[in-house]
């Protein structure tokens, strides 16, 4: 998906996605030969790596919206350019899989924006964003309120490179 000179790509989203990256085996792998009628290592040219590294050299020439980053390494941290992507974690969809707790604290802790999104109908039972707010919140109660709303507001609008325009809200209180 293109948003002007911003793109969305799914990256580290299962095992079956490293291993495929790692050495062309497993479900994935099976998939890729079944459709092409090809094994996987003759339809692409895989470096034995994570799906970050072997894309490192093209990470660099757009913003990202990087969607999952569930299972990326800390060497995949530093490859990518955290001034420019924004990681979205999808907490319904990373349930639906039940995948191991999302590294949000890691991915913080490098310098990342994190936002929040819903995923598809493929992996998430509901689009609606606050189910996803709630699951967030049982799963990271230690996360401060502010950086919550922050994932659910302004890193997307980042992630979109919208932040000018949406993502902020002024409340009012009144006496």
């Amino acid at each position: 998906l293109s948003m002007g000179d911003r793109f969305s790509i799914h990256l580290h989203e299962s095992p079956d996605e490293m291993l495929y990256f790692a050495d062309q085996s497993g479900p994935m792998a099976e998939l890729v030969r079944q459709i092409s009628g090809k094994t996987p290592n003759t339809t692409i040219s895989l470096r034995r790596e994570t799906p970050i590294a072997s894309m490192a050299a093209e990470l660099h020439t757009h913003p990202l919206l990087v969607i999952h980053a569930n299972l990326v390494t800390d060497d995949d941290l530093h490859t990518l350019n955290k001034t420019r992507h924004v990681i979205v974690h999808c907490p319904n969809s990373h349930a639906y899989f039940s995948h191991p707790r999302f590294p949000l604290e890691r991915i913080l802790s490098h310098g990342f924006t994190v936002a929040l999104g819903t995923d598809s109908w493929a992996s998430n039972r509901s689009q609606d964003f606050l189910d996803e707010l709630r699951r967030m919140r049982l799963r990271y109660p230690e996360l401060p309120d502010v950086t919550l709303l922050k994932m659910a507001t302004i890193h997307g609008a980042m992630g979109l490179g919208l932040d000018h325009e949406i993502g902020t809200m002024n409340i009012v209180t009144g006496k």
